[in-house]
């Protein structure tokens, strides 16, 4: 068994992954009234205000090797805009408002008692007396402020180490755009990432004396940094800036969570039940919020009062750090290089949870961290070190990639359109070049890479369009009997629409109806009235090269049904209903053009110049031929073909033709790579293509003999005689 095994198993079995966490995180977390944000974002900034205000207490951890380290977090919250980032630190700080007063109340009681001391070795006859030293009063700098430049922060950090309780921070409500706009943030992190691990930073020394800061030692120093996806992601700037400050400064000192999901909402049936449910929600949060907040005050009147002075490692504590910093290598070692920052916070995750377990053992009033406690900081980190993972595969996506999550992040009702100015200033079309080039290019690659979605260009504009895939068909009919030219005189009003399933629509064809898969509006026929789009085709066939049996038999892999008409002797004229794997609104003048497209793929034959409009019968007693356990036909290539450009095929020269023929593999690469459970409709198709190429029979027969022996699961002999060869048989050839 390897060593990741190994480890992993042990650590398992220990419990480590199951994300228990101390109450007091669960209770903060719980005053975060937000509900369109996921647990693990509450929980995160509920770590991120705990471990600042543990900060302020100025109690470091000694660690085994002699070091003194400081409690300190370094937490990045990206997420969506709208994602109640702010308001959410907003609510958890407020657990710590009495707590915070409590130590700025002893801080300036300190810097009075500073005063008074400065003053009675001044000689002041009564230094007490606030007259007497307010000239030598200085006040504590604030516990949260705006930082302005590195050297700012250094002498603000100065000024705080002159007191007992306070520690250095550093938020940003926007990382993104001040990363940009900022020309001094950039030097601040690295300041913050040189402070992280043991609070000690040396200094320049200047010819201003005036200015010249001191050292700083052991002071914890901790950071928040809100951004959004928007600019990133999106903004090709920004996105570079991030990815060199966080690698090269942050990754292994920081946590972060990214918030990529949809929260979906309840639904409610008045909205009495609506303000009820959420009253209750406000309310929970509320006595949260006063849980926690009972709870810091009389921790922080008892802690200033006994301040503990230095937390210790317990033994347990220590052996669970090194089988966890064990495990943490071998797991990074398997993390693919494309992947640095989710390789060296993986790396590093022991040292983070050694600073959270500290925050922990004091919560608990304990002057040693245990193994509950570690345990319980391990637990937290494996809860949201996946986000990182997540993170960074969007970071480093491609632009056409990039630009798929784009289109859909900001369109409206499934629809967005995107200008070549914007395209560019985006970062999705290249400034380099003809801009028509970049334009095919993104076009090309996005609709190969977007499965549910359709983009087109238009005047220099792309158009996005989602696919519609839903489980749900219209069905609009009309009961009707009798001969097929009585049935067309009574069918021209009177159809009901229904949303059924694929599956339905055998208890229609098993009667006498008129039927269609768009909704008729008024339920009156006519092209001018179809009023919906369709997630379901109807093929009409009639051929003697194919007969229904063997049109059932190529189509095995998709949901259909194939069912005779009029005629219920003549296997060779029937019809075939495809379900489709999204709606489509294809416009009049395409919908033949669609339909031909989707015959030719299948190795179909039969009658595609059927407008939209077009109603079929069914009739009972007839036998139908179904498959409903397969998938249904994926419809975006269509779609795709639709929208591109038509270009007038010149006719092929014999030579062109027999040149094609000549190069079987590359002509009909289609049918030789032919995915599982189309290959009896690709030899169909190839042998179609062939014959158009001016083919013979014979090379048509032994040309489905040579596909059929490159397949690694070939045909069976009796299948591939029965289905395929004798199907070929019957047709004709010029040649």
């Amino acid at each position: 068994m390897a060593m990741l095994d190994v480890l992993e198993k042990e650590l398992t079995s220990l419990n480590i992954f199951e994300g228990n966490l101390p109450p007091i995180v669960d209770a903060i977390a719980d005053s975060i009234p937000a509900r369109n944000i996921p647990r693990r974002m509450k929980i995160a900034l509920s770590i991120s205000e705990l471990m600042l205000f543990a900060s302020q207490l100025r109690c470091n951890i000694k660690h085994w090797n002699g070091s003194v380290i400081p409690i300190n977090s370094i937490m990045f919250c990206i997420a969506k805009s709208g994602a109640s980032k702010d308001s959410s630190v907003k609510a958890a700080r407020k657990c710590f408002e009495e707590g915070y007063t409590l130590i700025n109340t002893t801080r300036y009681a300190d810097a009075v008692d500073r005063a008074i001391e400065k003053a009675r070795q001044a000689g002041v006859d009564i230094p007490n007396r606030f007259t007497g030293y307010k000239d030598f009063y200085d006040a504590p700098n604030p516990l949260f402020v705006a930082i302005s430049t590195s050297e700012g922060f250094i002498q603000h950090l100065n000024k705080l180490a002159d007191d007992r309780f306070g520690a250095g921070f550093i938020y940003s409500g926007e990382i993104g755009a001040e990363l940009t706009s900022s020309s001094n943030l950039p030097d601040t992190i690295k300041t913050l990432a040189e402070l992280y691990d043991e609070g000690t930073k040396e200094v320049k020394v200047l010819k201003d004396r005036e200015r010249q800061s001191k050292e700083v030692k052991h002071l914890p120093v901790s950071a928040l940094f809100i951004g959004s996806q928007d600019n990133i992601l999106y903004e090709d700037t920004v996105k570079r800036k991030f990815k060199t400050e966080f690698t090269s400064k942050l990754a292994r000192r920081s946590c972060l969570i990214f918030i990529n999901e949809n929260i979906d909402q309840d639904i409610y049936l008045s909205l009495d039940a609506l303000i009820k449910d959420e009253r209750l929600y406000e309310d929970k949060a509320i006595v949260a919020r006063k849980k926690v907040y009972d709870f810091i005050k009389g921790f922080t009147e008892n802690y200033l009062e006994y301040p503990i002075e230095q937390l210790t490692f317990s033994e347990k504590a220590r052996d669970l750090f090194l089988l966890y910093r064990r495990y943490n290598e071998e797991l990074a070692s398997t993390i693919d290089s494309m992947f640095p920052m989710t390789r060296l916070t993986r790396q590093h995750l022991q040292w983070k949870a050694f600073k959270l377990s500290g925050t922990f053992a004091l919560m608990d009033y304990s002057n040693e961290i245990t193994y509950e406690h570690y345990k319980g900081a391990i637990e937290f980190l494996e809860l949201v070190n996946e986000d990182i993972y997540s993170f960074e595969k969007e970071l480093v996506k491609e632009p056409y990639e990039l630009f798929a999550d784009y289109v859909r992040h900001y369109s409206v009702k499934g629809k967005y359109e995107m200008s070549l100015h914007d395209l560019r200033k985006a970062g999705f079309v290249s400034t380099k070049g003809t801009s028509l080039v970049g334009l095919k290019e993104l076009i090309t690659l996005v609709n190969s890479y977007d499965k549910d979605g359709l983009y087109k260009l238009q005047d220099n504009v792309i158009h996005f369009e989602l696919i519609d895939k839903t489980d749900k068909i219209l069905l609009s009919y009309v009961e009707c009997k009798g001969s097929k030219s009585h049935r067309a005189s009574k069918v021209s009003s009177g159809y009901i629409c229904e949303e059924i399933t694929f599956a339905d629509l055998a208890e229609m064809l098993e009667g006498d109806y008129a039927y269609i898969p768009f909704k008729f509006r008024n339920g009156v026929r006519g092209k001018e009235n179809i009023d919906s789009p369709c997630k379901w085709v109807v093929l009409d066939i009639d051929s003697a090269e194919i007969t229904d049996e063997e049109a059932h038999v190529l189509l095995s892999d998709i949901n259909h049904y194939v069912v005779r008409t009029s005629n219920a002797q003549n296997k060779n004229k029937f019809r075939v209903l495809l379900e489709l794997d999204a709606q489509v609104d294809v416009p009049d003048y395409q919908w033949i053009q669609f339909i031909e497209l989707i015959m030719k793929e299948l190795g179909l034959v039969g009658n595609s110049g059927l407008s939209k409009a077009q109603i079929f019968f069914s009739y009972s007693n007839r036998k139908i031929l179904s498959q409903l356990e397969g998938s249904p036909l994926e419809v975006k290539p269509f779609l795709e073909a639709l929208i591109k450009p038509v270009v007038e095929q010149k006719k092929l020269t014999p030579g062109q033709m027999s040149a094609l023929l000549e190069d079987p593999l590359h002509t009909f690469d289609k049918a030789f790579n032919a995915k599982e459970g189309e290959g009896g409709r690709k030899l169909i198709w190839a042998c179609r293509y062939a014959r158009e190429l001016g083919a013979s029979k014979d090379y048509c027969l032994n040309l489905i003999e040579q596909i059929n022996s490159y397949w690694v699961k070939p045909f069976d002999p009796i299948r591939f005689e029965n289905q395929i060869r004798r199907q070929i048989d019957r047709w004709q050839f010029s040649h």
